[in-house]
């Protein structure tokens, strides 16, 4: 049994015999070391992996495409058993496969899954405001509420959690606020966070997000950065595979049932546009 072919055809969905066939693969019998387990970390080609070993040495990868390079591969295989088999990115890739049939597999936390609990935490312990984005005066009266809720709070405590929502139930998130609080929880850069966050089914108006209220009447504006969130976001989120990006298009289980792909870009669109009736000029988006 001496080629990746001959064992890939009797590669069995047994760990026993994957165990043994990965050995052989190795060719540890020749340095008389056998495969004891194998666990995985996370899920994807990202996940770290453990192969434990009968010398007491553990085979360590940080992520399994690491296991699939030929000669990082070769390298665990000599500072673990001693063994210098050739390795091929054939022969590395039929290991990979035979590692997953053998170790047992933990769900780690997933980027996903980090950007889902700081979105979640966040809205659970606002205060929210209901108000209409199209109309001028109650766009006002609510961004005025966000610049009192900025002046009145204590400068060391973390920025106030008030959110806005749209009368279709689509709801706006400071976005200054919304990464103190993500910064306060997790050590991830500023820039990262607005990315996270579309994966899992935030979006901003633009490349920032801005969106600008004008006083009535009167000469005066506010213009801020907001995250936007569908309507029944926290279901949809927590109910799909945490790997697995959150778009909004598509079905989502909301808190009314099912709700379709058109129902939900009709929504953004009308956001959007109503965003788009006081366009930001270059001056405020530098503000």
């Amino acid at each position: 049994m001496s080629t990746v072919d001959d064992l890939a055809a009797l590669q069995a969905p047994d760990p026993i015999a994957a165990a043994q066939q990965l050995a052989a693969l190795f060719d540890l019998p020749s340095a008389g070391v056998t495969i004891r387990g194998a666990d995985i970390y996370g899920s994807g080609s990202r996940a770290a992996v453990e192969i434990q070993l009968s010398n007491g040495d553990v085979m360590t990868f940080d992520q399994l495409r690491d296991m699939a390079n030929a000669g990082i591969l070769a390298a665990e295989l000599v500072a673990c058993t001693g063994a210098i088999p050739k390795i091929t990115k054939a022969t590395a890739l039929l290991g990979v496969s035979l590692v997953r049939t053998i170790a047992r597999h933990h769900r780690a936390m997933s980027d996903n899954d980090a950007a889902i609990e700081w979105g979640v935490s966040y809205l659970q312990a606002a205060d929210t405001l209901d108000f209409d984005l199209g109309d001028q005066a109650e766009r006002w009266a609510a961004f005025s509420r966000l610049a009192e809720a900025d002046r009145s709070r204590d400068p060391h405590a973390l920025p106030a959690n008030l959110v806005l929502r749209h009368a279709d139930g689509t709801r706006l998130v400071r976005s200054s606020w919304f990464v103190s609080h993500v910064k306060a929880l997790d050590s991830v850069g500023s820039r990262e966070i607005p990315t996270r966050m579309s994966r899992v089914g935030w979006h901003r108006r633009g490349s920032e997000g801005r969106v600008k209220a004008t006083r009535p009447g009167l000469r005066g504006q506010l213009n801020w950065a907001f995250f936007f969130v569908p309507v029944g976001w926290e279901d949809r989120a927590e109910a799909l595979d945490p790997d697995a990006p959150v778009s909004g298009r598509g079905y989502g289980v909301t808190a009314s049932g099912l709700v379709n792909a058109r129902t939900q870009d009709q929504r953004s669109s009308r956001v959007e546009a109503v965003t788009d009736r006081n366009p930001v000029t270059r001056e405020e988006r530098a503000a």
